[in-house]
């Protein structure tokens, strides 16, 4: 084949790949022209959809995020507001419009009297561990003192909008000036159980001593339970279902935790009942001998109740309970039981506990009790009441004794 062939193919290829690339970049500028003269033709909607966009992502919440919110808070405060030992007097609201754009709300302010002016601290923490259950929201407090009149504004917040305010007022005491004297023994009595009947609730309440009461979750009774022992101003408790080692045989009742639940079930669990009894001042185990030795299962448990505030009193049924280990690694509010009064249902075998009792408390300083509303531990408490005033022996909320070594 002669050179000049060779050449004049060479120029062919090369003639070719100048077309391709030349048929390359018209087809990308004839697209490019396309893509512009559409965005041109659609410009108005394009920016009404971006600008919608914007409000709902970047400067507050969606509409429909920010009701759920609201219905929640509303609820958790009208819950709170109508215990009549609590409040003084009728709720004061003022309702006005708030927000801008298509972000709009109404901002709702209430104020009351407080019977008690302490009960402004309790309203706060409850508050603030409701606001602690979501990520965006907050709660500012703001105190101002006028002679004796203190008025406490409890402001919450989601992604940085007022959505309520709560103003409480109240009289300050005045402090009392006393010369310290020994303290003498006591004792804390926690009733398990509450809310499977009432006759018995009832005739517990009438007791002279401030008994606290363990409320199991989701019962008949359980929310009426709740409500007459606040009013009465005594300490509840959730009474925690948890798997004992004999289940099913033994069963602690629907929903209770389970060691083969995972932990966002678990936390989930925990979460709902707490929500369905809102200002417990802890907690303390239903059954529960496997669970409770359970170390990864505890921790998760332990470490919902660190995250509202609460104390963890174990029931201790079984002696190898992991809690008191996973709680002081938490730094979570401690206590176990000493005595159990009516582990026996006797009025006998009762009595030799509250004799346990009373001399593990002049023994020890203290000692933590736990009985059941039932007919004969009734009869004996009643009894025993009068008896350990007799020997100056205090009967206190279990919360008095938490942290205790």
């Amino acid at each position: 084949m002669s050179p000049k062939k060779k050449k004049k193919r060479k120029m062919s290829r090369g003639a070719r790949r100048i077309l391709l690339s030349i048929a390359a970049t018209l087809f990308v500028l004839i697209a490019a022209v396309a893509i512009l003269v559409t965005l041109e033709f659609h410009r108005e909607r394009i920016g009404k959809w971006v600008q919608e966009t914007a409000m709902e992502s970047d400067v507050g919440p969606s509409p429909g995020e920010l009701d759920r919110f609201m219905a929640r808070l509303d609820g958790h405060m009208e819950s709170l507001l109508a215990d009549d030992s609590i409040v003084s007097g009728a709720v004061r609201t003022r309702r006005s419009d708030a927000g801008s754009g298509n972000l709009r709300y109404t901002l709702i302010q209430r104020e009351v009297s407080l019977a008690d002016p302490e009960t402004a601290g309790a309203l706060r923490r409850d508050l603030e561990a409701f606001a602690r259950q979501y990520p965006a929201a907050a709660l500012v407090e703001r105190k101002v003192i006028t002679g004796d009149q203190v008025r406490t504004t409890l402001s919450v917040r989601y992604r940085g909008l007022l959505m309520r305010e709560l103003t409480l007022a109240s009289i300050a005491k005045p402090k009392a000036v006393r010369l310290e004297q020994p303290r003498g023994p006591r004792v804390a009595i926690i009733v398990d159980d509450v809310g499977a009947n009432i006759e018995p609730l009832m005739a517990l309440l009438s007791l002279e001593a401030p008994l606290t009461y363990a409320i199991l979750p989701s019962r008949e009774f359980s929310a009426e339970a709740q409500k007459m022992i606040r009013k009465r101003g005594k300490e509840v408790m959730l009474h925690l279902p948890m798997e004992p080692l004999d289940y099913p045989r033994k069963n602690p009742g629907k929903g209770a935790l389970m060691v083969r639940m995972g932990e966002e079930e678990i936390r989930k669990q925990v979460r709902r009942f707490l929500d369905e009894f809102p200002g417990v001042a802890g907690v303390n185990n239903h059954m529960g001998s496997r669970f409770t030795q359970d170390r990864r299962q505890m921790g998760v448990v332990l470490d919902e109740l660190k995250r509202r505030n609460l104390f963890f009193v174990d029931s201790l049924t079984i002696g190898r309970s992991v809690a008191h280990k996973e709680s002081a690694r938490l730094g979570l509010p401690y206590a176990k039981r000493d005595v159990f009064l009516d582990h026996v249902d006797d009025p006998k075998r009762i009595l030799e506990q509250v004799e346990k009792m009373i001399q593990l408390a002049k023994r020890n300083g203290s000692a933590l009790a736990i009985c059941h509303p039932r007919k004969n531990t009734i009869a004996v408490l009643r009894k025993a009441v009068q008896r350990l005033k007799s020997e100056g022996i205090d009967v206190v909320p279990v919360s008095t004794l938490i942290g205790r070594s």
